[in-house]
């Protein structure tokens, strides 16, 4: 808890509080439908503010993502910025002009933000720390720096960290267009930097070296990962244009890092999957079983072509339902809406009651009306698939005709 100078409490935490109008986030950045068997739903963490004698909720803000968010710190500091501090298993926690992405995955990383006391407008935001790790505390030290204590599994650490003014040019976050969330950056993958005051010849740099721009705005840049990046260590973003430079922000980066298209653009819900006509899949126009679709994505990793096949070093899984997809074969072109070249894969819908001989349970055995599709690169955890290490993202679902 935290007390401003007319003694209104600030509180933090977990959870589902109601929210007031104007508050910064209203709901977490990116909903992940229910679908069976998928893992879903997600606890933001809240800033909120009550009156001296706690009867009335003044103003109350979400802070969060996909995933579970926990506030676990907060502070005031000289300028009466709310500082703001826990940690997130969040890919698409809302930052800005941060100086590190999040370096824990799925494992979690720290958070710090400040916000301002009324809790309309998010001042700044930044991952901190990586692996996992837990941030159980922030506080200003008077001299516009931050003391930060926090742990892994086996480590206690503290440090200071300075957060300058958010340059006029910034930076917010590097996410994969498919997915719409900031995870690590892959060799040939397409991005979207997302910040503020681009210019019209805007370039993006990742470690120095140019990214070939597909497209830009004065808040975004759609870009192509340089096939030869380091994918063992971290990669330093910025964005310059016009003689001015961005903040930098340090991302994680991996060999692949692949995200499957959604219809509507935000990375959940029904996917940009193709029935075997060659027309969009939805509720309407579902698939059955045993039918070949085509999944859209991007951030597959390295490739090469067998004449007009496109061939990952690593090799892709997909899982439709939690049941293994038999691949037919892949393409790159380009796609009319969507940024850069699109990595198409055919497979064949699984049809489990096929295997009813081997195990009987599956006998007769349907699909729901919307399932899950997941895709994975390199090496697959059988006995729980969702849990391999280069993974497109939760929530993309597939209409099964009944």
């Amino acid at each position: 808890m935290a007390l401003d100078s007319s003694h209104n409490v600030y509180v933090t935490g977990s959870g589902n509080p109601p929210v007031t109008a104007g508050a910064f986030q209203t709901s977490p950045e990116r909903v992940i439908p229910s679908l069976p068997g998928a893992q879903a739903g997600s606890q933001p963490a809240f800033v909120m503010k009550l009156d001296s004698g706690f009867s009335q909720i003044l103003s109350a803000t979400l802070l969060g993502g996909e995933a579970s968010d926990a506030g676990n710190s907060i502070a005031f500091d000289s300028s009466g910025i709310l500082i703001t501090g826990g940690n997130t298993s969040s890919m698409s926690f809302p930052t800005l002009a941060p100086f590190q992405g999040n370096f824990g995955g799925t494992g979690g990383s720290g958070y710090v933000a400040g916000l301002d006391p009324t809790l309309s407008h998010l001042l700044f935001s930044t991952f901190v720390g990586g692996g996992p790790f837990t941030l159980t505390g922030v506080l200003p030290d008077g001299n516009g720096n931050l003391l930060l204590a926090g742990s892994t599994a086996t480590t206690v650490y503290a440090n200071k960290i300075a957060l300058p003014p958010a340059p006029a040019m910034r930076l917010d976050s590097v996410i994969n267009p498919a997915s719409r969330i900031a995870g690590s950056l892959s060799p040939g993958e397409t991005i979207v930097a997302l910040g503020a005051g681009f210019g019209p010849n805007a370039q993006l740099t990742i470690n120095g070296e140019p990214a070939t721009v597909l497209s830009q705005s004065a808040t975004s840049i759609a870009a192509s990962v340089p096939s030869d990046i380091d994918t063992t260590g971290a990669l330093q973003v910025k964005v310059a244009s016009g003689g001015a430079v961005s903040n930098a922000v340090w991302m994680p980066a991996a060999v692949a890092s692949p995200g499957i298209y959604s219809v509507d653009g935000s990375g959940a819900g029904q996917g940009y999957i193709l029935n075997g006509d060659g027309t969009v899949n939805s509720p309407a126009n579902p698939v059955a079983m045993g039918s070949p679709i085509t999944i859209l994505a991007t951030g597959v990793g390295p490739m090469h072509f067998v004449g007009p096949y496109a061939v990952t070093n690593l090799p892709v899984s997909v899982f439709v339902d939690g049941f293994y997809a038999d691949g037919i074969a892949a393409v790159m072109r380009q796609v009319p809406g969507l940024p850069g070249p699109v990595y198409e894969i055919g497979v064949y819908v699984p049809n489990p009651a096929t295997y009813a001989s081997q195990d009987p349970t599956l006998a007769g055995f349907t699909m729901p009306p919307q399932v899950e599709v997941r895709m994975m690169l390199g090496d697959v955890n059988l006995s729980n698939p969702d849990s391999s290490a280069l993974i497109s993202q939760a929530g993309i679902a597939l209409s099964i005709k009944q």
